[in-house]
């Protein structure tokens, strides 16, 4: 996906989703994607950081796996620690999209 097939300017932040207690309210979550894909968005942004790392596995349960084959516009955020170095920033990136359940990450 290049920057042009990016629809609409704004991005669904991930950084503070609902929540049931310590756990995202999936069912939710999953109506908030619903709507926002509807209204012709595709674009997310993330990091592994963010709600100690339960906003990637709510985006596995909510959009990888709900709309498989579908191809989104995302944003990850990585820590400064992370790109200090060149073997760091793979490791980052790889477990950042396996915990967001991506089966194909193409940088652009």
């Amino acid at each position: 996906m290049s920057f042009a097939e990016v629809k609409k300017n704004f991005g669904f932040g991930c950084m503070r989703l609902p929540m049931q207690g310590e756990e995202v309210d999936l069912a939710q979550f999953s109506q908030m994607v619903d709507e926002y894909l509807a209204a012709g968005f595709n674009c997310f942004d993330t990091a592994r950081v963010y709600l100690g790392g339960k906003s990637e596995t709510a985006i596995r349960e909510c959009i990888a796996k709900r709309y498989r084959g579908r191809a989104f516009c995302w944003r990850i955020s990585f820590p400064t620690r992370c790109l200090r170095r060149r073997k760091r920033c793979g490791r980052c990136s790889k477990s950042s999209w396996k915990a967001a359940g991506w089966s194909t990450l193409i940088f652009t």
